[in-house]
């Protein structure tokens, strides 16, 4: 895992100074966050605790970096803390630079005949407004602006369970 943190590390401070021309980020700070991920990463296949309300399969192959330090390297690389984060699934693969949020928000409760009627392009529409405002704190702290493009999965409701879910 350390070996591995520690490309992903290398190859994110590579892409970042090699396809991008912006004010360089704390990279002490960064370097601090991902050393603490690393100790606190949970190896897969595993099963992670969300909110007390879900359980999330760690494939193998993969790591679930608890809430406390997935914040910490969030905040390190430019975006804001947030109270919905629970933690950060991270590929142990030097090739895959991906990096997954997982999110919890107890926004309420959605009646089975009202489901029908959510709008995804609503949905969508405000998950962009939002990123838009954060991106300014982000260009602050010398990082690029994000860009919500889409649905990685439209928002499906389970009626059995009243959970809505998705994906951007």
């Amino acid at each position: 895992m350390k070996h591995f943190m520690r490309q992903l590390l290398s190859m994110m401070i590579g892409l970042l100074f090699s396809t991008l021309v912006w004010a360089a980020p704390n990279q002490a700070a960064l370097q601090a966050a991902w050393q603490a991920a690393d100790k606190a990463a949970q190896k897969g296949p595993s099963t992670a605790a969300i909110a007390g309300q879900a359980t999330l399969n760690i494939p193998a192959n993969y790591y679930f970096v608890p809430k406390m330090q997935a914040n910490a390297l969030m905040k390190a690389m430019g975006n804001s803390e947030s109270p919905e984060l629970y933690g950060l699934i991270v590929p142990n693969d030097e090739k895959d630079n991906a990096l997954f949020t997982v999110e919890y928000q107890a926004d309420g409760y959605v009646k089975d005949d009202e489901a029908k009627d959510l709008n995804p392009d609503d949905i969508l529409q405000s998950d962009k407004e939002g990123t838009e405002q954060a991106n300014e704190e982000r260009v602050k702290q010398g990082y690029p602006a994000l860009e919500v493009t889409g649905w990685a999965q439209k928002p499906v409701y389970d009626a059995a369970s009243h959970r809505l879910t998705w994906a951007m």
